[in-house]
Protein backbone atom coordinates (compact mmCIF):
# COMPACT_ATOMS: atom_id res chain seq x y z
CA UNK A 1 0.00 0.00 0.00
CA UNK A 2 2.70 2.42 0.99
CA UNK A 3 4.92 1.64 -2.26
CA UNK A 4 1.61 2.07 -4.12
CA UNK A 5 0.88 5.57 -2.74
CA UNK A 6 4.62 7.04 -3.30
CA UNK A 7 4.00 5.81 -7.10
CA UNK A 8 0.61 6.97 -7.96
CA UNK A 9 0.67 9.91 -5.29
CA UNK A 10 -2.90 9.07 -5.11
CA UNK A 11 -5.40 11.51 -3.27
CA UNK A 12 -6.30 10.42 0.17
CA UNK A 13 -7.51 12.36 3.12
CA UNK A 14 -5.29 13.18 5.60
CA UNK A 15 -7.34 11.37 8.47
CA UNK A 16 -6.41 8.09 6.39
CA UNK A 17 -2.82 9.31 6.31
CA UNK A 18 -1.95 9.49 9.85
CA UNK A 19 -4.40 6.77 10.77
CA UNK A 20 -2.06 4.02 8.63
CA UNK A 21 0.73 6.09 10.16
CA UNK A 22 -0.30 5.55 13.77
CA UNK A 23 -1.03 1.55 12.70
CA UNK A 24 2.86 1.61 11.08
CA UNK A 25 4.51 3.03 14.05
CA UNK A 26 2.90 1.00 16.49
CA UNK A 27 4.37 -2.30 14.68
CA UNK A 28 7.71 -0.97 15.73
CA UNK A 29 9.64 -3.17 17.52
CA UNK A 30 11.97 -0.20 18.94
CA UNK A 31 14.81 -2.53 19.66
CA UNK A 32 18.29 -2.23 17.72
CA UNK A 33 18.19 -5.87 16.00
CA UNK A 34 14.95 -4.95 14.79
CA UNK A 35 14.50 -1.72 13.78
CA UNK A 36 14.08 -0.98 10.11
CA UNK A 37 15.20 2.36 8.86
CA UNK A 38 14.14 2.00 5.64
CA UNK A 39 10.73 1.78 6.90
CA UNK A 40 11.22 4.40 9.58
CA UNK A 41 12.40 6.58 6.06
CA UNK A 42 9.44 5.35 4.25
CA UNK A 43 6.93 6.62 7.05
CA UNK A 44 8.53 9.80 7.32
CA UNK A 45 8.53 10.03 3.57
CA UNK A 46 4.70 10.09 3.60
CA UNK A 47 4.62 12.20 6.57
CA UNK A 48 6.31 14.91 4.40
CA UNK A 49 3.94 14.29 1.25
CA UNK A 50 0.71 14.79 3.62
CA UNK A 51 2.34 18.17 5.42
CA UNK A 52 2.97 19.27 1.51
CA UNK A 53 -0.20 18.69 1.10
CA UNK A 54 -1.56 20.72 3.92
CA UNK A 55 1.06 23.60 3.54
CA UNK A 56 -0.40 27.40 3.11
CA UNK A 57 2.53 29.56 4.50
CA UNK A 58 3.70 32.59 3.83
CA UNK A 59 7.48 32.06 4.57
CA UNK A 60 9.48 35.49 3.32
CA UNK A 61 7.80 38.78 2.03
CA UNK A 62 9.83 41.95 0.98
CA UNK A 63 9.83 44.74 -1.29
CA UNK A 64 13.50 45.29 -2.90
CA UNK A 65 12.25 48.28 -4.43
CA UNK A 66 12.35 50.15 -1.33
CA UNK A 67 14.58 47.85 0.69
CA UNK A 68 12.18 46.57 2.93
CA UNK A 69 11.65 43.48 4.38
CA UNK A 70 8.75 42.33 6.10
CA UNK A 71 8.57 40.92 9.44
CA UNK A 72 6.00 37.73 9.26
CA UNK A 73 3.88 37.85 13.27
CA UNK A 74 1.77 34.69 12.43
CA UNK A 75 -0.65 35.83 10.04
CA UNK A 76 0.33 39.42 9.94
CA UNK A 77 3.47 41.01 8.06
CA UNK A 78 4.35 44.84 8.43
CA UNK A 79 7.06 46.22 6.56
CA UNK A 80 8.41 49.99 7.65
CA UNK A 81 9.93 52.12 4.72
CA UNK A 82 11.16 55.68 6.25
CA UNK A 83 12.13 57.08 3.35
CA UNK A 84 9.13 56.39 1.05
CA UNK A 85 7.67 59.81 -0.39
CA UNK A 86 4.72 57.95 -1.91
CA UNK A 87 2.79 54.80 -2.12
CA UNK A 88 2.86 54.43 -5.58
CA UNK A 89 2.32 50.61 -6.87
CA UNK A 90 4.89 48.10 -5.90
CA UNK A 91 6.29 44.65 -6.28
CA UNK A 92 6.75 42.07 -3.86
CA UNK A 93 9.05 39.01 -3.38
CA UNK A 94 7.37 36.33 -1.75
CA UNK A 95 7.93 32.62 -0.86
CA UNK A 96 5.00 30.72 -0.12
CA UNK A 97 4.59 26.61 0.65
CA UNK A 98 1.17 26.34 -0.74
CA UNK A 99 0.28 26.24 -4.32
CA UNK A 100 -1.23 29.58 -5.34
CA UNK A 101 -1.49 33.36 -3.51
CA UNK A 102 -4.17 35.82 -4.14
CA UNK A 103 -5.70 39.12 -3.62
CA UNK A 104 -9.13 39.42 -3.77
CA UNK A 105 -9.41 37.41 -7.42
CA UNK A 106 -5.84 38.56 -8.79
CA UNK A 107 -3.37 35.90 -8.50
CA UNK A 108 -0.21 36.88 -6.92
CA UNK A 109 3.41 36.14 -8.60
CA UNK A 110 6.72 36.85 -6.96
CA UNK A 111 8.57 39.04 -8.43
CA UNK A 112 6.16 40.31 -10.77
CA UNK A 113 2.20 41.62 -9.59
CA UNK A 114 2.35 45.01 -8.75
CA UNK A 115 -0.18 46.52 -5.61
CA UNK A 116 -1.38 49.74 -4.02
CA UNK A 117 0.04 49.87 -0.50
CA UNK A 118 -2.44 52.65 0.68
CA UNK A 119 -4.60 49.41 2.72
CA UNK A 120 -3.80 46.29 4.32
CA UNK A 121 -3.57 44.02 1.65
CA UNK A 122 -5.49 40.33 2.18
CA UNK A 123 -3.56 37.61 0.94
CA UNK A 124 -4.64 34.20 0.45
CA UNK A 125 -2.62 31.20 0.28
CA UNK A 126 -4.27 27.87 -1.01
CA UNK A 127 -3.19 24.95 -0.39
CA UNK A 128 -2.99 21.54 -2.46
CA UNK A 129 -6.03 20.11 -0.39
CA UNK A 130 -7.61 23.65 -1.15
CA UNK A 131 -7.75 24.67 2.33
CA UNK A 132 -6.52 28.26 2.57
CA UNK A 133 -4.60 30.57 5.16
CA UNK A 134 -5.16 34.59 5.03
CA UNK A 135 -2.46 37.18 5.62
CA UNK A 136 -2.52 40.47 6.09
CA UNK A 137 0.19 43.00 4.79
CA UNK A 138 0.60 46.44 5.77
CA UNK A 139 3.60 48.83 4.41
CA UNK A 140 4.21 51.92 7.14
CA UNK A 141 5.79 54.64 4.95
CA UNK A 142 5.41 57.75 7.81
CA UNK A 143 6.79 60.49 4.96
CA UNK A 144 3.44 59.54 2.86
CA UNK A 145 1.48 60.77 6.14
CA UNK A 146 0.89 64.55 5.82
CA UNK A 147 4.26 65.10 4.63
CA UNK A 148 3.90 68.72 3.95
CA UNK A 149 3.28 69.01 7.42
CA UNK A 150 6.15 67.71 8.71
CA UNK A 151 8.27 69.96 10.11
CA UNK A 152 10.72 68.00 12.26
CA UNK A 153 11.52 64.53 12.76
CA UNK A 154 14.14 63.64 15.57
CA UNK A 155 15.44 59.60 14.69
CA UNK A 156 18.10 57.26 17.49
CA UNK A 157 18.68 55.24 14.25
CA UNK A 158 19.67 58.57 12.22
CA UNK A 159 22.96 59.25 14.55
CA UNK A 160 26.18 57.01 13.54
CA UNK A 161 27.38 57.16 16.54
CA UNK A 162 29.20 54.68 19.25
CA UNK A 163 27.50 53.33 22.05
CA UNK A 164 27.92 55.78 24.55
CA UNK A 165 29.54 58.96 22.62
CA UNK A 166 28.52 62.21 22.88
CA UNK A 167 25.35 63.35 21.29
CA UNK A 168 26.29 67.29 19.71
CA UNK A 169 23.96 67.02 16.91
CA UNK A 170 20.46 66.10 16.00
CA UNK A 171 20.05 66.41 12.37
CA UNK A 172 16.58 66.84 11.21
CA UNK A 173 14.81 63.79 9.34
CA UNK A 174 11.56 66.12 7.89
CA UNK A 175 14.28 68.12 5.75
CA UNK A 176 13.38 71.34 6.64
CA UNK A 177 17.06 71.30 8.60
CA UNK A 178 15.41 71.82 12.15
CA UNK A 179 18.42 70.22 13.42
CA UNK A 180 18.91 70.72 17.41
CA UNK A 181 22.51 70.52 18.81
CA UNK A 182 24.36 71.79 21.96
CA UNK A 183 28.42 72.43 21.75
CA UNK A 184 28.79 71.24 26.09
CA UNK A 185 27.11 69.19 28.36
CA UNK A 186 25.89 66.60 26.22
CA UNK A 187 23.46 64.10 26.18
CA UNK A 188 24.28 60.52 25.49
CA UNK A 189 23.79 58.06 22.64
CA UNK A 190 22.59 54.26 23.44
CA UNK A 191 22.94 51.97 20.55
CA UNK A 192 20.78 49.70 21.52
CA UNK A 193 17.73 50.93 23.45
CA UNK A 194 14.11 49.50 22.15
CA UNK A 195 14.20 46.63 19.95
CA UNK A 196 17.56 46.97 18.68
CA UNK A 197 16.85 50.50 17.80
CA UNK A 198 19.36 53.68 18.96
CA UNK A 199 18.01 56.53 21.54
CA UNK A 200 19.14 59.36 23.10
CA UNK A 201 19.87 59.79 27.14
CA UNK A 202 18.98 62.65 28.92
CA UNK A 203 20.16 62.91 32.24
CA UNK A 204 17.80 64.31 34.45
CA UNK A 205 18.41 67.38 37.07
CA UNK A 206 21.07 69.02 34.76
CA UNK A 207 20.48 70.63 31.52
CA UNK A 208 21.54 68.63 28.91
CA UNK A 209 18.94 69.37 26.08
CA UNK A 210 19.57 69.72 22.20
CA UNK A 211 18.22 73.43 20.84
CA UNK A 212 17.77 74.88 17.79
CA UNK A 213 17.86 78.80 17.40
CA UNK A 214 15.61 80.28 14.67
CA UNK A 215 13.38 77.29 13.78
CA UNK A 216 11.47 76.71 10.48
CA UNK A 217 7.73 76.49 9.53
CA UNK A 218 6.99 76.16 13.60
CA UNK A 219 4.73 78.73 13.89
CA UNK A 220 1.23 77.40 13.52
CA UNK A 221 -0.84 77.89 16.78
CA UNK A 222 -2.17 73.71 15.90
CA UNK A 223 0.53 71.43 15.96
CA UNK A 224 0.66 67.33 16.71
CA UNK A 225 3.88 65.36 18.26
CA UNK A 226 4.72 62.16 18.34
CA UNK A 227 7.19 60.83 20.42
CA UNK A 228 9.05 57.35 22.17
CA UNK A 229 10.24 58.32 25.30
CA UNK A 230 11.17 56.17 28.57
CA UNK A 231 11.15 58.30 31.39
CA UNK A 232 12.95 57.84 34.49
CA UNK A 233 11.78 60.44 36.38
CA UNK A 234 8.10 60.74 34.94
CA UNK A 235 7.27 63.69 36.95
CA UNK A 236 7.74 67.15 35.69
CA UNK A 237 9.52 66.54 32.49
CA UNK A 238 9.59 68.51 29.24
CA UNK A 239 10.12 66.13 26.06
CA UNK A 240 10.02 69.33 23.34
CA UNK A 241 9.38 72.96 23.72
CA UNK A 242 8.79 75.55 21.05
CA UNK A 243 9.26 79.15 21.74
CA UNK A 244 11.00 81.59 24.04
CA UNK A 245 8.41 84.74 24.71
CA UNK A 246 6.78 83.06 27.64
CA UNK A 247 2.83 83.17 27.80
CA UNK A 248 1.11 85.05 25.83
CA UNK A 249 3.51 85.50 23.01
CA UNK A 250 5.29 82.07 22.18
CA UNK A 251 5.65 79.15 24.09
CA UNK A 252 4.35 75.40 22.68
CA UNK A 253 5.20 72.34 25.03
CA UNK A 254 4.94 68.48 25.35
CA UNK A 255 5.54 68.60 29.75
CA UNK A 256 4.33 65.75 31.81
CA UNK A 257 3.35 67.13 35.30
CA UNK A 258 4.09 65.95 38.80
CA UNK A 259 0.22 64.60 38.65
CA UNK A 260 0.49 62.83 35.60
CA UNK A 261 -1.10 66.16 33.49
CA UNK A 262 -0.25 66.37 29.77
CA UNK A 263 0.48 70.28 29.51
CA UNK A 264 0.29 71.12 26.08
CA UNK A 265 -0.20 74.37 23.52
CA UNK A 266 0.45 77.85 23.64
CA UNK A 267 1.89 78.31 26.91
CA UNK A 268 -0.08 75.03 28.15
CA UNK A 269 -3.41 76.26 27.14
CA UNK A 270 -4.49 72.66 27.21
CA UNK A 271 -4.64 70.19 29.96
CA UNK A 272 -4.89 66.39 29.21
CA UNK A 273 -5.21 64.56 32.83
CA UNK A 274 -4.41 60.92 32.45
CA UNK A 275 -5.71 58.14 34.63
CA UNK A 276 -2.48 57.93 36.70
CA UNK A 277 1.61 59.43 37.02
CA UNK A 278 3.68 57.25 34.15
CA UNK A 279 5.78 54.50 34.84
CA UNK A 280 9.43 54.94 35.63
CA UNK A 281 12.09 53.14 32.99
CA UNK A 282 9.03 51.97 30.63
CA UNK A 283 8.63 52.95 26.76
CA UNK A 284 5.83 54.68 25.57
CA UNK A 285 4.50 56.04 22.89
CA UNK A 286 2.45 59.08 22.71
CA UNK A 287 0.70 61.36 20.63
CA UNK A 288 -1.02 64.57 21.63
CA UNK A 289 -3.08 67.51 19.21
CA UNK A 290 -3.13 70.84 20.18
CA UNK A 291 -5.77 73.14 18.82
CA UNK A 292 -7.33 76.74 18.98
CA UNK A 293 -10.23 77.06 21.53
CA UNK A 294 -12.28 76.24 18.68
CA UNK A 295 -11.61 72.14 19.10
CA UNK A 296 -10.79 69.75 21.36
CA UNK A 297 -7.02 68.18 21.85
CA UNK A 298 -6.49 64.60 22.24
CA UNK A 299 -3.69 62.20 23.67
CA UNK A 300 -3.32 58.48 22.47
CA UNK A 301 -0.59 56.89 24.70
CA UNK A 302 0.20 53.38 23.68
CA UNK A 303 -3.00 53.51 21.35
CA UNK A 304 -5.41 54.79 24.02
CA UNK A 305 -7.12 57.67 23.33
CA UNK A 306 -7.98 60.40 25.94
CA UNK A 307 -9.79 64.02 25.49
CA UNK A 308 -7.91 67.19 26.61
CA UNK A 309 -9.78 70.35 27.83
CA UNK A 310 -9.32 74.06 27.53
CA UNK A 311 -7.84 75.06 30.41
CA UNK A 312 -7.72 78.91 29.66
CA UNK A 313 -4.13 79.73 30.69
CA UNK A 314 -2.02 82.06 28.38
CA UNK A 315 -2.52 82.85 24.46
CA UNK A 316 -4.04 80.47 22.00
CA UNK A 317 -2.29 82.61 19.38
CA UNK A 318 1.12 81.37 18.59
CA UNK A 319 2.65 84.72 16.77
CA UNK A 320 6.87 84.26 16.25
CA UNK A 321 7.15 82.77 12.95
CA UNK A 322 10.56 81.11 13.60
CA UNK A 323 10.57 80.10 17.21
CA UNK A 324 13.59 78.59 19.42
CA UNK A 325 12.96 74.74 19.88
CA UNK A 326 14.69 72.71 22.49
CA UNK A 327 14.50 68.81 22.83
CA UNK A 328 15.04 68.08 26.24
CA UNK A 329 13.57 70.70 28.50
CA UNK A 330 11.31 74.18 28.61
CA UNK A 331 12.90 76.60 26.13
CA UNK A 332 11.18 79.40 27.96
CA UNK A 333 12.85 79.50 31.13
CA UNK A 334 15.21 76.31 31.34
CA UNK A 335 13.36 73.94 32.99
CA UNK A 336 11.95 71.09 33.30
CA UNK A 337 15.02 69.18 31.99
CA UNK A 338 14.07 65.48 31.08
CA UNK A 339 14.92 62.62 32.57
CA UNK A 340 15.46 59.31 30.47
CA UNK A 341 15.60 58.42 27.15
CA UNK A 342 13.80 59.78 23.82
CA UNK A 343 14.12 57.16 20.56
CA UNK A 344 12.00 59.64 18.49
CA UNK A 345 10.15 62.69 17.99
CA UNK A 346 7.91 64.03 15.14
CA UNK A 347 6.36 66.92 14.95
CA UNK A 348 3.56 68.46 12.71
CA UNK A 349 2.56 71.85 12.26
CA UNK A 350 -1.06 71.34 12.32
CA UNK A 351 -3.84 69.32 13.60
CA UNK A 352 -3.71 65.69 12.17
CA UNK A 353 -6.57 63.79 11.81
CA UNK A 354 -6.94 60.77 14.23
CA UNK A 355 -6.51 58.15 11.66
CA UNK A 356 -3.60 59.70 10.67
CA UNK A 357 -2.00 59.55 14.04
CA UNK A 358 -3.25 56.34 14.95
CA UNK A 359 -1.00 55.39 11.59
CA UNK A 360 1.77 56.79 12.71
CA UNK A 361 0.86 55.47 16.29
CA UNK A 362 1.17 51.98 14.39
CA UNK A 363 4.16 52.76 12.63
CA UNK A 364 5.96 53.40 15.56
CA UNK A 365 4.54 50.48 17.46
CA UNK A 366 6.14 48.30 14.95
CA UNK A 367 9.56 49.37 14.77
CA UNK A 368 9.96 50.01 18.14
CA UNK A 369 8.11 46.67 19.41
CA UNK A 370 5.64 48.76 21.67
CA UNK A 371 2.36 47.32 22.00
CA UNK A 372 -0.54 49.73 21.43
CA UNK A 373 -4.66 48.95 22.15
CA UNK A 374 -5.29 49.85 18.85
CA UNK A 375 -5.44 47.28 15.85
CA UNK A 376 -3.31 48.49 13.12
CA UNK A 377 -4.32 45.93 10.37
Amino acid sequence: MRLFAQRTKLKVSKTLILAYLAFSLSCIQFEESELDPSSLLSDLRLLQTANEFTAKDITSYSIPSIGATGLINGTEIYLIAENLNNLNPLVATFTSSGKSVRIGSTTQISGSTENSYTETLTYVVSARDNSEKTYKVKLFAPRTVSASNLKAWFKGNSLSLANGSNVSFWADSSGNSNDVSTASNFPTFLANAKNGFPAVLFPGGVDRSLAKTGGTDLNTTAHTILTVFKPVVAVNIVIISIGTGGCGITDKVFQILNDGTINTGVCNAYSINLSSVLNSNTYYIAAVSSINNTGTPFLFLDGTSTVGTFSGNGSLTYTNPNSNMAIGKRAVDNSSFFNGEIAEVLYYNTNLSVANTQTLICYLSKKYAIPVSSSCF
